[in-house]
């Protein structure tokens, strides 16, 4: 009985021990918290096969980016501003070049030039390219109306680089044919040819007429003639409205109207006269007025150039009607030209209209050459 008791309270002395080194009071117990699922993010999978998206439950999965074979990793880049996005810029394309080419000047070979059959003379002019193709020795300067032509000269190559805005000079011999006949006029006309065979650009030429002669005289403009006396050393330019008239030594110009009625004709006339060795021009010209004029009203004369030689005008010689007369000399020759009619007293002054225009265009395209 004894030691039963003795057990009993040893057990309840091992209980009173445990709950004094327990907590004072039980602690509730709680739920745990529901974990919340990460950020959905992108996995990248092989190409042809659909991304799988992880979502939390209830929502809807975000739209998935294009497929990329080559990520291996989703890079975020920064948002860029308007002010930092880079200004697109053109791409140059291969555009073809555009040839052309410009007329400077002559050099050489002035238009008009004498030059006798047979013979060869360089022809030189200064051309600017004009275009956005740089020229060199591929392109090439040809004559383009060779053909049936007696006045020729070869295809040329352009001698180094020139530049879009620079400027070359070409020079071509050109040969006129034995067989052109004295006095014709003759003109080879150049162009430029690209490497691709375009002709292009200017069409400048060598303008010459066929003379033994050594100078220069002016080419006719469009409904003009020229005349060209070889053996007295002269030339000069006229209307083809006009008529040309040669008698031995005398040449003129005339208009002579048809029909009854009709005003008087108009002559411009150019004659060698006198040979003047020894006399100045003003002692030559005073004899030849002197023995013309009228005594009781002596003339008065003009000082003028004609082909840039000095000579003497009056128009004060009477006559049938009214003349203009004009004297000069040149290598002892005398030269005298009439114009008529001058006279502000004809009725119809038509005649004098015409008689002027025609001396007009005579002397302003004059010239003396060496025969």
């Amino acid at each position: 009985m004894n030691r039963s008791r003795n057990l009993f309270l040893f057990v309840c002395i091992i209980l009173l021990t445990t709950l004094a080194c327990g907590p004072s009071a039980a602690t509730p117990t709680t739920e745990p918290e529901e974990e919340i699922p990460p950020t959905p993010t992108n996995t990248i999978v092989p190409q042809g096969e659909p991304p799988t998206l992880t979502s939390p439950p209830g929502e809807e999965p975000s739209q998935p980016p294009p497929p990329d074979s080559t990520a291996t990793t989703e890079t975020i880049l920064p948002t860029a501003t308007t002010a930092s996005l880079p200004t697109a810029t053109s791409v140059p394309t291969d555009t073809p070049c555009e040839p052309d080419s410009e007329f400077m000047a002559d050099i050489t070979i002035e238009d008009g030039t004498l030059m006798s059959p047979g013979s060869t003379q360089t022809k030189t002019w200064r051309l600017r390219n004009d275009g956005t193709c740089t020229w060199n020795s591929n392109y090439t300067w040809e004559q383009i109306n060779a053909s049936g032509n007696a006045l020729t000269g070869p295809t040329i190559s352009i001698p180094g680089n020139v530049p879009p805005g620079g400027t070359i000079e070409i020079s071509v011999p050109v040969t006129l044919s034995g067989s052109a006949n004295l006095g014709d006029r003759f003109l080879a006309r150049y162009q430029m040819r690209s490497p691709s065979g375009e002709l292009f650009g200017t069409r400048p030429w060598a303008l010459v007429f066929a003379s033994n002669g050594t100078g220069v005289c002016t080419p006719p403009l469009n409904g003009q003639n020229h005349y060209i006396n070889q053996s007295h050393g002269y030339c000069f330019v006229y209307d083809d409205q006009y008529t040309l008239n040669i008698d031995g030594n005398h040449v003129w110009v005339n208009y002579i109207p048809t029909g009854q009625g009709q005003p008087l004709g108009s002559i411009v006339g150019i004659d060698l006269i006198a040979n003047t060795i020894g006399k100045t021009l003003q002692q030559w010209s005073g004899e030849m007025i002197a023995a013309w004029q009228d005594p009781n009203n002596p003339a008065t004369t003009t000082n003028i150039t004609v082909g840039g030689v000095a000579a003497i005008q009056t128009d004060d010689i009477p006559g049938m009607t009214a003349h203009r007369n004009v004297f000069l000399i040149r290598s002892n020759s005398g030269f005298h030209i009439i114009v008529m009619p001058v006279d502000p007293g004809l009725p119809d002054q038509s005649a004098t209209e015409i008689a002027l225009e025609i001396w007009e265009l005579f002397q302003d395209s004059f010239a003396w050459f060496v025969p």
